[in-house]
């Protein structure tokens, strides 16, 4: 068993002053996400001046939404095919970056997805009704079985 954030990056800094500010990359809102499957809906246009304030990530992350109700219903995605590599998008996104080679981000999303690690989130939220969002803190110490490599493929 491991600690989730021991593992991988959770909310990792992405400063995108480096890029040109025209640079183009891609949009998600949380409707652009798919609560059934776990994928991207839609892919939006956007553009790097237009993504101060909020979140932003890059090709390969997995989101996961923090709020009521999109978070039990199961709205995450790993990032694949954004503009130019990087995107922005709802502020009640939590990012999860693998900089491990020993982890499959893929079996992590899965964890995630799960029915069971969902309705346990529930019990962490914080906030106002309606308004209630699951801390980072639970992901940074959400312990998660961890197998070798090849079994977390399968």
């Amino acid at each position: 068993m491991k600690k989730l954030g021991s593992i991988v990056e959770i909310d990792p800094k992405n400063n995108f002053s480096a890029l040109n500010e025209d640079l183009e990359m891609s949009f998600i809102p949380m409707q652009c996400i798919s609560d059934e499957n776990g994928e991207i809906i839609k892919l939006e246009n956007g553009i790097n001046k237009k993504s101060k304030g909020y979140t932003r990530f890059k090709e390969g992350d997995l989101i996961w939404a923090k709020i009521t109700p999109c978070m039990q219903n199961g709205k995450s995605a790993i990032l694949k095919g954004l503009k130019n590599g990087y995107g922005y998008g709802s502020t009640e996104f939590y990012v999860i970056r693998n900089l491990n080679s020993n982890i499959y981000l893929d079996y992590i999303y899965h964890i995630l997805r799960t029915k069971l690690v969902r309705q346990d989130a529930v019990k962490y939220f914080t906030g106002s009704s309606g308004q209630q969002r699951v801390p980072k803190s639970y992901l940074q110490n959400l312990e998660i079985p961890l197998p070798d490599f090849d079994k977390q493929k399968n």
